[in-house]
């Protein structure tokens, strides 16, 4: 992420303590277990603080025979557990994979506003998964992870918050992998009766903030279908995966992960998102076949890599500060207000309820014709890479280019 400029962070910073509730990076805590070996494997318990300072355990597992002097870089998928589950239910699922295949695992622990097992994609928690490699790496410094081979993959409430993370750090993560997973979290509220779950409805008003009908920002904030577009747009290949047969996963193609992909491909017919629809109970597409997800990591034997940044992409948030590929984009729209930006070559098209500064990577030296709404604007010097633009609420365009 590039560094955020005085100005964003002044506009920001007050806003951002209101709306994550004082969010800030997962902390490495002393102490991490000693590697205890299951199976073919080796797993270590590694200690963090979550983003809400909770003493939380993150399971990592290895090659049986990786350590200090066998450590080379290896790929790495990061799989945030479901519902009411613990880190190690999601990493023992691998079987012997890691050892014979070469690569890692790591599961963080869950951390929700009020619900500690529970986190339903909220905001810290995805910011938790986003980072947990690196807290590893910080933890453990002899165990060293290939970035360019980072991936995501989750069952149900795991897979919520692998397509939520996805659209708000597209730029981290080679490829994502979602199982019976949640797309639309108002949605899947109402559904919890179908399910024979209507005891769970009360946990996720605790956890969310209330109904859907009373707060229905947050529980689009903790939903991956408002965001489509950036999943759409931003080139990174992505396995949707339902069971037709699955009986707490309900609704899946009305309104749920296979609606989703339904509307991505409205989007973007060509996106790198690709449907699986399979039988069987909640999550066994991939904990009774766990090949078949290494093999979508890895086609034809070759693992898969960062994508390059997109040319034309989509990204929104409700966040006062946000931004991928070096844009980084900073508001004080509030905190049920979303916003939206659309980038392409030498533009900016932006939808925002309050005003907008957009830091855009610009590598010339001289000063930058900058055209907002039709306007020219004052030309604007790029500095540390960057030039600043500003918006106005509401809907606007912007051209820049140098003098």
């Amino acid at each position: 992420m590039a560094v955020r400029s005085c100005k964003i962070a002044c506009l920001v910073a007050a806003l951002s303590l209101l709306v994550l509730g004082a969010v800030a990076a997962p902390q490495a805590r002393a102490g991490s277990r000693q590697a205890t070996a299951v199976g073919t494997n080796q797993v270590i318990a590694v200690p963090y603080y979550s983003w809400n300072n909770k003493a939380r355990y993150a399971t990592v597992v290895l090659p049986r025979d990786y350590g200090p002097g066998n450590n080379e870089a290896l790929p790495c998928i990061v799989q945030p557990h479901g519902r009411e589950s613990t880190p190690l239910g999601p990493a023992s699922r691998w079987g012997d994979l890691p050892t014979t295949e070469r690569f890692m695992v790591i599961c963080p622990d869950s951390s929700g506003r009020r619900d500690p097992e529970n986190s339903w994609a909220v905001a810290g928690q995805l910011q938790d998964i986003a980072e947990i490699a690196g807290v590893v790496e910080s933890s453990l410094p002899w165990v060293h992870i290939d970035h360019q081979r980072l991936y995501l993959a989750g069952i149900s409430m795991g897979g919520q918050e692998t397509l939520c993370t996805l659209a708000r750090y597209p730029d981290l993560f080679a490829a994502g992998l979602c199982v019976d997973g949640n797309a639309d979290l108002a949605a899947r509220y109402r559904e919890l009766p179908l399910a024979d779950m209507a005891d769970v409805q009360p946990l996720m008003r605790r956890e969310v903030g209330g109904t859907p009908a009373k707060v229905p920002w947050l529980y689009q904030r903790r939903s991956s279908t408002p965001f489509a577009a950036t999943l759409a747009t931003c080139g990174v290949p992505i396995a949707i995966w339902w069971s037709a047969e699955d009986p707490i996963g309900v609704n899946q193609a009305k309104t749920q992960t296979g609606h989703l992909w339904s509307k991505i491909m409205s989007l973007a017919p060509g996106a790198p998102v690709v449907q699986v629809i399979g039988t069987g109970g909640h999550g066994t597409m991939l904990s009774q076949h766990p090949q078949a997800g290494v093999d979508y990591f890895r086609p034809n034997g070759v693992w898969r890599t960062l994508p390059a940044a997109p040319t034309t992409w989509d990204y929104g948030s409700w966040l006062p500060s946000a931004g991928a590929w070096g844009y980084e984009f900073g508001t004080a729209a509030g905190s049920h207000k979303l916003w939206r930006v659309h980038v392409a070559p030498g533009s900016l098209a932006v939808s925002c309820p309050a005003p907008l500064i957009a830091q855009v990577p610009y590598d010339a030296a001289g000063p930058v014709a900058v055209t907002v709404n039709s306007v020219e604007q004052p030309p604007v010097m790029p500095v540390d890479g960057h030039i600043s633009i500003s918006f106005p609420a509401g809907k606007s365009t912007a051209t820049y280019a140098t003098e």
